[in-house]
C-alpha cells in the first residue's frame, strides 16, 4: 500500500499540497514558516493518504512545526531535487 502525504490548512479547509513522501512534505512546511511565518503555518495538518482506506493524521500545527524543523537537512535536501521547493 502506498501513502500520498498531504497538507491541508485546516482553518480554511483547503488542500495546500500532495506530496510523495514525508520528507518532501516537511520540507513544505519549512518553506511556509520562512514565507509566511509561525503563524501561518500553525494551521497546517499533515495527513498520510493510503491508496485505499482512512487517511491518518501525522502532525498538526506546532507539533507539526517541530517535525519540520527536526527532519534531518540531507533528508531534506535530497527530497526538495526538482520539487520546485527551496530549503534552507
Amino acid at each position: 500500500m502506498n501513502a500520498l502525504y498531504e497538507l491541508w490548512d485546516y482553518e480554511t479547509g483547503n488542500c495546500i499540497g500532495a506530496y510523495d513522501d514525508e520528507a518532501t512534505a516537511l520540507a513544505a512546511v519549512r518553506d511556509a514558516l520562512r514565507r509566511s511565518g509561525e503563524r501561518a503555518a500553525a494551521t497546517l495538518v499533515l495527513l498520510a493518504a493510503p491508496d485505499e482506506g482512512e487517511g491518518e493524521r501525522i502532525a498538526a500545527g506546532a507539533a507539526l512545526i517541530d517535525r519540520a524543523r527536526a527532519a534531518p537537512p540531507l533528508l531534506l535536501r535530497r527530497a526538495l531535487r526538482g520539487s520546485g521547493i527551496a530549503d534552507d
